[in-house]
């Protein structure tokens, strides 16, 4: 007969809910806990009025944003971090040199949103730390992503992901008829998820940036820049 105490530990493990295809242990009102080394080029963005933004590392002098996040400056960029509330050994910080906001952008509902930082100094490329390559292609609508983000509060301040549907571009303008170019929408099995929390994230499919987190619509909906528009502009930026 197996000993009580690691005959509750057996029930406790087998009814623990595992999600291992989100790279999850965990879940929550705002998506599920992602695993410390699974988004290496994921960036938290700390603003010194207190707000946030997520952010993500696309080469290693460089961080990509939401245009919005620009409002929080003077940013410090924090690299290889999984709860941002518990200073880790992974941890890079990191002070921004210039920001290069895109000169169309006016308020979010209206497009562009999309910020390079360019950092004061480059971040060590390792394990827990690592750029994200974007993608050129465009996929059709019914393709599953996913979109991370940190919360803001000590029960939610783990880095947190959530997996969306991109959705046909036509069903995007009939559910908002204003939208700006170059938007994509997605949607998500969850209320409230992604939430304003995940702002300036990426939108990750295949392993590749595809779109940058802008605001969410209703309960499922969320909007996001898309990237490949924008990378004359960003290979622009990045060379000067």
């Amino acid at each position: 007969m197996q000993h009580p105490q690691r005959l509750l530990l057996t029930i406790l493990l087998l009814a623990w809910p595992l999600d291992t295809a989100g790279h999850s242990w965990s879940r929550l009102d705002r998506g599920v806990w992602a695993l410390a080394q699974s988004r290496p080029y994921m960036a938290y963005l700390r603003g010194r009025d207190g707000g946030f933004c997520g952010g993500f590392l696309v080469a290693p002098g460089w961080v990509m944003t939401a245009a919005q996040c620009f409002s929080h400056r003077p940013l410090t960029v924090i690299l290889g971090a999984s709860d941002i509330q518990r200073e880790e050994e992974s941890w890079q910080e990191l002070e921004v040199q210039r920001y290069h906001c895109h000169p169309k952008y006016r308020r979010r509902e209206e497009g562009h949103d999309i910020l390079l930082l360019e950092l004061k100094s480059k971040a060590i490329v390792n394990d827990r730390v690592r750029p994200i390559s974007f993608t050129y292609s465009r996929f059709p609508g019914g393709v599953t992503c996913s979109v991370a983000g940190w919360g803001n509060g000590a029960s939610n301040a783990a880095l947190c992901e959530a997996n969306v549907t991109i959705s046909k571009q036509r069903d995007c303008f009939t559910i908002y008829p204003g939208l700006a170019d170059h938007v994509l929408c997605a949607t998500s099995s969850s209320n409230g998820v992604p939430d304003e929390s995940y702002t300036g994230s990426p939108l990750v499919c295949n392993n590749r940036a595809y779109g940058i987190y802008s605001y969410p619509y209703r309960q499922r909906m969320s909007f996001y820049t898309h990237i490949n528009p924008y990378l004359p502009w960003i290979n622009h930026v990045m060379k000067s």
